[in-house]
């Protein structure tokens, strides 16, 4: 993965739970206490679970209110400050969901060897949306919890439930 996404946990981290926590994560998942990331360098996977894993053990909550609390801030934070020009044309949930795919093919298209999930969205029936998660990191929780992330975007009430290691629903009320 790359360095934009343990940047992004840790300022969470940092911001929730204070930087002694992001220092203990780090330290128990082996690494310094200071490190940096670059944005566009490559963290190992099995790196990035061990970060994922211990933000879980040292703040005491499950990986599904890990991938939320990601999610939530991924898009109405740190995103919104480096990567809004790629969705700020935007204009409701439905378009920001089914623009994800697309979202994540122009953000990396210059990065190498980026491989971000891929999305492909279906409408069910009116207000539910499928959303097929395309990755072989298994991370449909954070998928999930960055939908309900673009759902407080956009002020709107979302249910998302995570039908598979591959297959989110969404049920949109507005």
């Amino acid at each position: 993965m790359k360095g934009t996404i343990i940047n992004c946990v840790g300022e969470l981290v940092c911001q929730r739970f204070g930087d002694d926590k992001w220092a203990e994560i780090l330290e128990r998942s082996g690494l310094e206490g200071d490190v940096k990331f670059m944005y566009t360098c490559d963290v190992g996977d099995r790196t990035v679970f061990r970060i994922l894993d211990n933000s879980c053990a040292v703040l005491g909550i499950s990986v599904a209110e890990v991938a939320d609390a990601f999610g939530d801030h991924w898009i109405n934070v740190y995103a919104g400050r480096i990567y809004k020009s790629y969705f700020a044309h935007l204009a409701s949930f439905e378009d920001f969901i089914k623009g994800l795919d697309s979202i994540h093919a122009r953000v990396t298209s210059d990065i190498p060897n980026a491989r971000p999930p891929r999305f492909e969205v279906f409408d069910v029936e009116p207000g539910v949306l499928r959303l097929n998660y395309i990755s072989d990191r298994a991370l449909v929780d954070f998928a999930a919890g960055l939908v309900r992330g673009v759902g407080r975007y956009f002020d709107i009430d979302v249910d998302v439930s995570v039908l598979s290691n591959g297959e989110i629903e969404v049920r949109i009320h507005e």
